[in-house]
């Protein structure tokens, strides 16, 4: 169906009738592979017919031949998209060719390139030169990646914003010995004495760490301004705090902005954008826009009242935390809420335990528990093969010893009691609805009698609170230790089996 859909279209372009439309149209289609896969038949056929289209006097036609002739990718087309970008004279068009030659080996004309760069002003106010700067830049940083800038480890104090859940702040910061210096909407601040930041760091409760180098505040009237917030990112110091931390190597830093509070995506891009043109056009050439290959990210945390905070995410710091989870499903669990978990459990974990995760999916849960406390033994349950799949892959890169078993947990025997259950409860979706959730929910906590050994421990996260407490009641044997709001949703809650 798609090939004949290919054809009929194509058809409409040789005629000419309405070309530009059905060029859009054409573009549209082919982003899916089936029918990119039928073009390519009537591309060969018509080679030159595609070429021509360059030619054409429509700039909207030229515009969606260069898409056609880059999504093609063939050798042959280079030559001609780089002769029509030189005498291209509209200059909307201009940075649509060099997007296309992204698709091509571009680096026989990397001198040239750069040439057309250097001509180019680097203050001008039009946008669409602007653009053609940029994307000069992209294709000359792909045939010549500039080195990367390397983290020095400083000699003084630093302020870090450690992201993790809303209201688990202080457990994190327990968990890390970090006292907490103040609060905002998902982090906390902490102080780290430069001999304890590459210990820090390497607590695993955190989500990601964010460096504080301009604490204070941008004022709700400046922070709706792109270009005032960029002005006062460098008049805080902001090149000056990132060559403090870097070797330095000669090339700019390439960074992008990421917007974190305003929900509007035009007010949210409008911003972004002029924060980023400020801070390449008065930084002296420190910094570049460069949202492929950036090795820094400023993050701009808004309040409701619009006013922001600035953090630096750097990656020039390399996060090897979880570098084991290399499968992933769109339910796993992250392994830092996986490892706040355990923090929160704490004391109540046992060493050397016999462990068992009934939904283990990718086994996140089985290998933060393996990396908290030591154990006897880890067994896994799913009825899902992908997921123990991916559970076997992370369990092997992280050293973790996993018994995988694929079964349904409701007729799941063992020869001995383990000392601890954790969990990821499975949740309401298409394929398990509200009654299923809670009848799964009985049967686990009365399965709970049968697994585990007299005073074990039982870790979950769920998002059905009343089931949990709706069980709790069923079971007297079952007492809540504790709860820790994880989510929006869902706690993680611990709870110790054994007599009244």
């Amino acid at each position: 169906m798609s090939k004949i859909m290919i054809q009929a279209l194509c058809g409409r372009i040789y005629k000419k009738e309405q070309l530009r439309e059905d060029l859009i149209e054409l573009n549209r289609l082919i982003k899916t592979e089936s029918f990119r896969e039928g073009f390519l038949d009537a591309f060969y056929e018509h080679e030159a017919f595609y070429l021509g289209l360059l030619d054409e006097a429509d700039p909207k036609v030229r515009k969606n031949a260069v898409k056609l002739l880059a999504c093609v990718g063939d050798p042959a087309s280079r030559e001609p998209l780089w002769q029509h970008y030189l005498k291209e004279e509209t200059r909307f068009l201009r940075a649509d060719y060099l997007e296309a030659m992204k698709a091509f080996d571009m680096k026989p004309y990397v001198g040239k390139l750069k040439a057309i760069r250097e001509s180019l002003p680097e203050d001008e106010a039009d946008k669409h030169v602007r653009n053609e700067r940029r994307k000069l830049r992209e294709l000359i940083r792909k045939e010549e990646p500039p080195a990367k800038h390397r983290f020095r480890w400083p000699k003084r104090p630093c302020r870090l914003c450690f992201i993790v859940p809303k209201g688990t702040e202080e457990t994190a910061a327990r968990a890390m010995g970090v006292t907490v210096a103040g609060k905002l909407s998902g982090g906390f601040i902490g102080v780290i004495a430069p001999e304890d930041l590459r210990k820090t760091l390497d607590f695993r409760v955190y989500q990601s760490a964010l460096f504080d180098f301009c604490p204070r505040l941008i004022g709700e009237k400046a922070a709706r301004d792109g270009r005032k917030v960029g002005a006062f990112l460098l008049e805080e110091g902001l090149v000056a705090y990132l060559e403090a931390l870097h070797e330095n190597n000669g090339e700019p830093f390439a960074f992008r902005v990421d917007i974190k509070g305003v929900k509007d995506p035009a007010v949210k891009n409008a911003i972004a954008r002029d924060v980023s043109r400020i801070l390449e056009e008065k930084s002296e050439g420190r910094l570049e826009n460069d949202v492929s290959a950036y090795e820094l990210e400023i993050r701009l945390l808004y309040s409701r009242r619009m006013d922001c905070r600035a953090f630096l995410k750097l990656y020039t710091l390399p996060d090897r935390r979880f570098e084991y989870r290399t499968r992933v499903l769109p339910v796993s669990m992250q392994p830092s809420r996986a490892a706040l978990m355990m923090a929160f459990a704490g004391g109540a974990l046992k060493d050397n335990a016999n462990v068992l995760d009934p939904f283990c999916g990718t086994g996140i849960l089985l290998i933060e528990r393996a990396k908290a406390l030591g154990y006897r033994s880890l067994y896994g349950l799913d009825i899902y093969r992908p997921a123990l799949e991916a559970c076997e892959e992370n369990s092997r890169n992280a050293g973790a010893r996993v018994q995988m078993i694929q079964r349904d947990f409701s007729d799941f025997r063992h020869e001995y009691p383990f000392d601890e259950i954790v969990t990821d409860m499975p949740r309401k979706s298409g394929n398990h609805s509200e009654k299923d959730i809670r009848g799964l929910y009985r049967t686990f906590f009365d399965r709970l009698g049968q697994w585990m050994t007299p005073e074990g421990r039982v870790l979950l996260y769920s998002e059905e609170e009343s089931y949990i407490r709706e069980n709790l009641k069923r079971h007297p044997k079952i007492r809540l230790i504790g709860q820790l709001p994880l989510t929006a949703s869902g706690s993680a809650y611990l709870m110790q089996y054994g007599r009244e």
